[in-house]
Parts: structure tokens; C-alpha cells; sequence
């Protein structure tokens, strides 16, 4: 498992623009189905996790996915890598 020390290089390039609005996604694709089902708003969550264990279990598992190539999400989940990832599945990016 990477130490804290070592993802703090990509965390930090989350703060650009083209890698904000594709994390965006990613994130916004975990959290608000579960919060539909739930009845919950997106925005109470950190509420009521605690913004410790939202930030290792939430935040955490999106930005997992938002890394892992799509092959990879296939063999780990099979049906459901067909939800898209933003960022890695992005044709424009050339």
C-alpha cells in the first residue's frame, strides 16, 4: 500500500482544471447513487461520516477508481467497469 507521503504529488494535481472536473465525475458517480437510494444529500454525508472516515472510505474509493485503468476495474468488478471513468476513458486527451 503507498504511504500518504507518496499520493501527495497526484493529490495535489486534483487541483487542476482538467484533472478537477474528471474527478468531479468519478466522485459524483460513487456518492450520489448511494445517497439517492438513502435518502440522504450529498452534502450531509461528511456530516455523518465524520470528515475522517468520509475522507478514507468515500473520497478514498473514488480516487482509487479514478486511477485504475479500465481494464483493471473490469478484471476487480466485472459488470460494473462499465461505469465510465471520466479521466481515463477520455478520447480528447490525445
Amino acid at each position: 500500500m503507498a504511504s500518504a507521503h507518496s499520493l501527495q504529488g497526484l493529490i495535489k494535481w486534483l487541483g487542476h482544471d482538467e484533472w478537477r472536473d474528471r474527478f468531479a465525475g468519478v466522485y459524483d458517480a460513487h456518492l450520489q447513487p448511494a445517497c439517492e437510494s438513502l435518502g440522504v444529500d450529498v452534502d450531509e454525508v461528511v456530516s455523518i461520516l465524520g470528515k475522517g472516515w468520509f475522507m478514507t472510505t468515500v473520497w478514498g474509493s473514488a480516487f482509487e477508481d479514478f486511477l485504475t485503468p479500465p481494464q483493471r476495474r473490469q478484471e476487480a468488478y466485472g459488470d460494473l467497469a462499465s461505469c465510465p471513468t471520466p479521466f481515463l476513458e477520455d478520447s480528447s486527451r490525445g
